[in-house]
């Protein structure tokens, strides 16, 4: 594939990080040098080459479900996420550091500019 791509120029859509996570996160204001907020399991799954779906059981009951563009590139995968049966919707951006990814988001509509923090580590 990559040598189709030198040959016509177009780009090779890589394949998401699909797998199996555990995250920790802060909400908006918490500090990452802090207690985490929360923690949950997290699964990226492959929609296609490069569009994933993300899904988050937080506790026990909490699911929330995301899809996500990856870029190969700049190993960055950003997402937008809802819980519809509730009636709200957020963004969520990871970027890869090491064998982990960062993340940033925020949900519309809830009155904070401030942003919340996640952190995915593969599990092994």
């Amino acid at each position: 594939a990559a040598a189709v791509a030198l040959l016509t120029g177009t780009p090779v859509l890589a394949a998401c990080p699909v797998g199996q996570y555990d995250a920790v996160g802060w909400n908006p204001g918490g500090s990452p040098e802090g207690e985490p907020s929360y923690r949950a399991s997290v699964s990226i799954t492959e929609r296609g080459a490069d569009v994933c779906t993300i899904d988050w059981v937080v506790g026990r009951n909490q699911r929330f479900s995301a899809v996500a563009l990856y870029d190969e590139r700049t190993q960055q995968l950003h997402g937008s996420y809802a819980n519809l049966q509730e009636g709200w919707f957020g963004v969520i951006s990871y970027r890869r550091e090491g064998d982990r990814w960062v993340g940033e988001w925020a949900i519309y509509n809830t009155g904070t500019s401030d942003r919340g923090r996640e952190i995915l580590t593969r599990r092994r």
